[in-house]
């Protein structure tokens, strides 16, 4: 077929995406289409993000590199959302996430603004891909490393286009049995990064059992006996734990609901058991969420026992 003539290169490159999305295996053309947005955005990596079903869970499954420029894909990680709750929450929102720096990170999330410098990425640009319901299924995003950049807003523009061309590449496929990317990989246990003095340390969450603040300090308690503190109010604790795994109960303590054993709720007072046998007192204003969350663990427990039922 004859290609006809094109005002711009903006109109050939998306004649060049419906060829190969026309035309090639499903890896061959997004791997083609990373390829031509990164060099044309003068990115250092350009990749593609897919979430799990569950959306607990994300890992690069493409991606294209500039010449020098070390592969993401070797290292073969899946990560929990949790990791990135600041950019998994806009991207929720079907906002497109653009970090000319890491200093442009709120501070509230330091963690991630230190994840990133620890990767030596400095400029970060993603936009989401949506399903026929709106429901983000993955990220289509580009890394700049060793110096800040600003994308340009027609370079923005085109990333929305090819998240919308693969959105709607990925709708027809995801019930399919020649679906475009395999299933996620499990991931290995979540941890928790934890400094102490100059070394930081990446604790399990099943090694966790709760935490508690006493006159401005937070002891994290673990399942061999040892304890960690840190100066760190709860509230910030909140929001570096993965929120599936912990839960306050109280104004001075958080707890990792996996360690529950029983619940008393005998008079006004709720009382915890947890896996080391200490007790913890339940507030009136955690109580309510607390019997819901404890709840949806037993009918999801329920759930996966009956799926293994022959």
């Amino acid at each position: 077929m004859k290609k006809p003539h094109l005002l711009n290169g903006q109109d050939s490159l998306w004649y060049d995406i419906t060829l190969w999305f026309a035309g090639l295996k499903a890896d061959e053309a997004v791997h083609r289409l990373l390829q031509r947005l990164g060099t044309r955005h003068h990115a250092d990596r350009t990749w593609l993000a897919p979430n799990n079903r569950s959306q607990t869970k994300v890992r690069i499954t493409h991606e294209w590199c500039a010449r020098g420029v070390p592969s993401s894909l070797a290292q073969g990680r899946t990560l929990s959302t949790e990791t990135y709750r600041w950019v998994q929450r806009s991207l929720h929102r079907h906002k497109e996430i653009y970090i000319p720096t890491p200093d442009k990170i709120p501070r509230r999330y330091r963690d991630l603004r230190v994840r990133f410098q620890l990767q030596g990425t400095c400029s970060f640009y993603c936009v989401p891909i949506l399903d026929s319901d709106g429901k983000l299924i993955a990220a289509l995003g580009h890394h700049k490393l060793h110096h800040e950049y600003y994308w340009p807003r027609g370079d923005r523009k085109e990333m929305r286009q090819a998240a919308a061309i693969i959105g709607a590449w990925m709708r027809t496929r995801l019930n399919k049995k020649d679906a475009p990317f395999p299933d996620l990989p499990k991931e290995p246990e979540p941890a928790v990064l934890i400094k102490q003095g100059s070394v930081s340390t990446a604790y399990p969450v099943s090694q966790i059992v709760r935490l508690r603040v006493t006159h401005g300090y937070s002891t994290v308690e673990l399942s061999n006996g040892r304890t960690l503190t840190k100066c760190r109010s709860l509230d910030r604790w909140q929001e570096i734990l993965p929120a599936r795994h912990f839960m306050r109960v109280h104004r001075s303590c958080i707890i990792n609901l996996k360690k529950i054993t029983s619940l008393d709720r005998n008079g006004g007072h709720w009382l915890l058991t947890l896996s080391d046998q200490d007790t913890i007192h339940v507030g009136r204003q955690y109580r309510r969420e607390l019997l819901h969350r404890l709840r949806n663990r037993v009918m999801l427990k329920a759930q996966q026992a009956k799926r293994k039922v022959p």
